[in-house]
């Protein structure tokens, strides 16, 4: 396959995780960094129960109604341009592919969730999950060089994706994070029953008593910090709690609703692993290109002044905190020729994870060695990028 294939191959699908479905939206308009962080702050401050301000809530409203006018433009121009995108008889699809059907609200509820939960189009996003799961299937086939790119990909992608992006900003406007456990357990429920391999009672009884506990367990995950909890910290913590829900919920499944959920070519790919606690990194990784060591210990240096706002004062502290992280670091990790998933633009969650463990415990030496002020303390507490290095010689 051609360089201009692979990049394209890359294009179609980086980013796509659902858990970047509101980061998406609110980086649309020019001021990302800035729209997607106090997106993140606000979600962790809905965890604690925290009104929106009337003007956040207006501003979220504008945007999910330009989001659904953006969405419905694009599948107009995408029926023009293919009619048999939106036929799947025509496309020659199988005749057993899911179908688009009046909306129902969740299967799975509990006191006081509320309408956000209780009366979103779950089979709507169903339906969208289950179509863009062999997508992406196949997006990981190209980039792995097990078939040709083909053209209609990425608007297969894009047109499939949509629903979901309008339905993770309809939550997280109405104060509940997509990751959540009853937001998860009804995702499974739906996409399973839209690909036709629908959960069974005792399925559906068990899969509500996981949601439970660990509504109850996140619950109290996000009651225990404190002001100074570190956001890698909550970040690793999501990360755990989401990977032990689907896991439970894996041990549940027939062999053919696991290969729904769980394509074993996109596992442990934080960027496609739909179903794992690796969506939480998608738009998270900042990489750390480097020849050897030393290159690495220069540029994490480097990128921890820019990306932190630190003086010139601290940066004698600050190197030589990076070089006790980096001496840290395992060979194998340092030196690990990068695969084609990461030549791809994309990580392995299990490597991520590491990185920000690691670069936890350097925020820890940082914040209690170093000579901040307020105002980089607070950078260092809320900042939520991962420092993942990247061998290319």
């Amino acid at each position: 396959m051609s360089g201009a294939a692979k990049r394209l191959a890359v294009a179609a699908f980086a980013g796509f995780a659902l858990g970047a479905s509101v980061t998406l939206l609110l980086s649309s308009d020019g001021d990302g960094d800035a729209r997607a962080a106090r997106g993140g702050e606000r979600a962790e401050s809905m965890g604690r129960g925290e009104p929106f301000a009337p003007a956040e809530v207006a501003d979220l409203r504008e945007r999910l109604e330009r989001s659904e006018r953006e969405r419905e433009a694009l599948q107009r121009a995408l029926d023009a341009a293919s009619p048999a995108a939106v036929s799947p008889e025509a496309a020659g699809e199988p005749a057993g592919s899911p179908r688009p059907r009046k909306g129902a609200g969740a299967r799975f509820a509990f006191a006081g969730s509320g309408k956000p939960i209780e009366t979103l189009d779950w089979d709507e996003a169903g339906l969208a999950t289950a179509n863009l799961m062999p997508l992406l299937v196949e997006a990981a086939d190209v980039t792995l060089g097990r078939r040709e790119m083909r053209p209609q990909l990425w608007g297969d992608i894009t047109r499939t994706f949509a629903p979901i992006i309008t339905h993770a900003v309809q939550l997280q406007a109405a104060g509940v994070d997509w990751g959540h456990p009853f937001a998860l357990a009804n995702l499974v429920h739906a996409t399973l029953r839209e690909a036709g391999e629908p959960l069974d009672a005792e399925q559906e009884e068990a899969l509500h008593r996981i949601a439970i506990r660990f509504r109850e367990e996140d619950d109290r995950r996000r009651g225990g910090y404190g002001a100074e909890t570190l956001q890698l910290r909550k970040t690793l913590d999501e990360m755990r709690i989401q990977d032990r829900f689907h896991a439970e919920v894996e041990s549940l499944l027939r062999p053919a609703q696991k290969a729904i959920l769980h394509p074993p070519v996109v596992k442990g790919i934080s960027n496609l692993d739909v179903f794992s606690g690796g969506v939480v990194w998608d738009q998270k990784l900042e990489r750390i290109v480097h020849a050897d060591r030393a290159e690495l210990r220069q540029r994490l240096t480097e990128s921890a002044m820019k990306e932190l706002g630190l003086r010139a004062a601290v940066q004698p502290s600050l190197a030589l905190l990076v070089g006790e992280w980096e001496a840290a670091l395992p060979d194998e990790f340092v030196g690990e020729e990068p695969d084609a998933i990461r030549k791809g633009e994309m990580e392995r969650t299990a490597r991520v994870a590491f990185s920000a463990t690691r670069q936890a415990a350097f925020f820890d030496a940082l914040l209690a060695q170093a000579p901040l002020d307020e105002a980089e303390r607070r950078r260092v507490v809320g900042y939520g990028k991962v420092f993942v290095p990247y061998l290319e010689r």
